[in-house]
């Protein structure tokens, strides 16, 4: 019971409770005398005695407003640069750019191959033809472009159809149709539809302006194909491939 009473007595009811004694004693004149006010006027030992425990915690109160926003701090300092990452994926290919201006002209080109010379390696092919003649057949072997010098008697070779049916000379292959020459020599080949076949009982090679044996062989633009017919009034064609050396 003593407890139940403890927890009610706050420092008012303190003050009333003696207000009432002194009441019921008569001593109305000491009560006007000491008159409690405060509980400073009670001895902090007997207010320890008096004091009651505490009561339980009220419930939480409604939460106030929002207070104003605050003045934005001041930036701090960067922070270090962090590694690299890994590389993205390919983006999408770009539209095409506008097109450049022109460039300017080149040199002046030169006609044919540089200098106007069969290069090295090179293989150049034509046809001839040797009309009928009184004692001797002329064919022109001209060459489209010039070599970069004269070719030997022994680089020139003329190929009856007979001869290209067995062993070819040096620096020769093919037959009329399809003549070839290895580098440095000039083969000339005597046609299928000469009349009469097989028919030439001398075939000279010479230089251009050649007027002798001396000039036998090839220039740079080609040669004179000299043939003396075994037989009059035949005509003599074929083919021809020369290749630079």
């Amino acid at each position: 019971m003593f407890q139940a009473i403890r927890r009610h007595v706050n420092a008012t009811s303190l003050v009333a409770v003696i207000a009432l004694v002194f009441a019921m004693t008569g001593g109305a004149y000491a009560a006007k005398r000491y008159l409690i006010t405060s509980t400073k006027q009670i001895s902090p030992s007997v207010l320890k005695k008096l004091k009651g425990a505490n009561g339980k915690p009220g419930a939480n109160g409604a939460n106030g407003a929002v207070g104003a926003t605050g003045p934005a701090g001041s930036q701090g300092p960067g922070g270090s640069q962090g590694a690299t990452g890994p590389a993205g994926a390919p983006g999408k290919e770009g539209p095409a750019g506008a097109p450049g201006a022109p460039g300017a002209d080149g040199p002046e080109g030169q006609p044919w191959t540089p200098n106007n010379t069969l290069p090295t390696g090179a293989t150049e092919t034509g046809t001839w033809f040797a009309p009928a003649g009184a004692e001797s057949d002329i064919a022109a072997i001209s060459f489209p472009i010039q070599l970069a010098g004269t070719l030997a008697s022994d680089h020139t070779h003329y190929i009856t159809v007979a001869e290209a049916a067995g062993t070819l000379p040096k620096g020769c292959a093919g037959d009329a149709e399809e003549p070839v020459a290895e580098p440095g020599f000039l083969c000339v080949f005597e046609g299928g539809l000469s009349s009469p076949v097989g028919g030439a009982e001398l075939a000279l090679l010479l230089k251009p302006g050649a007027s002798g044996l001396s000039g036998a062989g090839a220039g740079k633009t080609g040669a004179t194909l000299l043939i003396i017919p075994s037989a009059p009034e035949s005509h003599f064609l074929g083919s021809w491939a020369v290749r630079a050396g």
